[in-house]
């Protein structure tokens, strides 16, 4: 029988979001500074990149990262804050009830973006796969290119609920499978997929055709959703 009162330990993710709280508070940052890349934080912490995205996630969700379209991450609040209900109560839901919310999210949001969006939106989006083109061809880390990517299109629907619900969210893609489907962009034909995919999304965007942005879209989710069930299912968890 599971004692529910018994003391849990951390987990490593957990371990990483209190020493970066530390880290911010030490005195030698402050709001609106830099963080170093993923790849100096993982020597700092002595990490993986999963472990170091899925504390970062939580960090930006909550409100104290803050993602900038092309530049990094940038600290909003040298604070923590209780870590959001919503995702406490999503421990243990498993991938599918995850990939079918997040279909309604995405697809959705890119039908009303494209109805609502401005140019300054188009601007952001273009920049974004442009650099998001140029990590690939370098080598170079992409999640969070492809984080700020979705987000940007959450934000030119001028709805904040379909941008927090994103930002909240994103926590749950630092599941071990969304990192093997990261991994996986390094077959060719997976980076031109994405490519094609998100300029196609770009483009319907931009040309105000909501029922092109909704379908392309959809496309691009179901796309990921069959690369996952080859990697296999299972359930997100903390």
């Amino acid at each position: 029988m599971t004692n529910k009162y018994a003391v849990k330990k951390k987990k490593l993710f957990e371990e990483v979001i209190s020493h970066i709280e530390k880290m911010l508070q030490s005195g030698d940052y402050k709001i609106g500074d830099k963080l170093p890349s993923l790849t100096e934080l993982t020597k700092i912490f002595e990490v993986g990149k999963p472990t170091l995205r899925e504390a970062l996630s939580v960090l930006i969700s909550s409100g104290v990262l803050e993602v900038t379209q092309g530049s990094g991450i940038f600290i909003k609040r040298l604070t923590l804050e209780p870590e959001v209900p919503f995702l406490k109560k999503l421990e243990g839901v498993d991938l599918a009830s995850w990939l079918e919310f997040r279909r309604g999210l995405e697809v959705e949001a890119a039908a009303i973006a494209a109805e609502r969006r401005t140019e300054e939106d188009i601007e952001r989006l273009e920049a974004i796969q442009q650099q998001l083109i140029k990590n690939i061809e370098e080598g170079k880390e992409t999640s969070i290119l492809d984080y700020e990517f979705h987000l940007q299109i959450a934000k030119s629907t001028k709805n904040p609920i379909f941008v927090e619900a994103n930002k909240s969210s994103s926590h749950l893609e630092q599941h071990e499978l969304f990192e093997r489907l990261r991994q996986s962009v390094n077959i060719d034909s997976r980076k031109e997929l994405i490519i094609s995919e998100h300029t196609k999304i770009i483009n319907a965007i931009k040309n105000g055709n909501s029922n092109d942005a909704r379908q392309i879209m959809l496309k691009h989710l179901i796309n990921a959703e069959r690369k996952l069930k080859i990697i296999g299912g299972g359930v997100i968890k903390k």
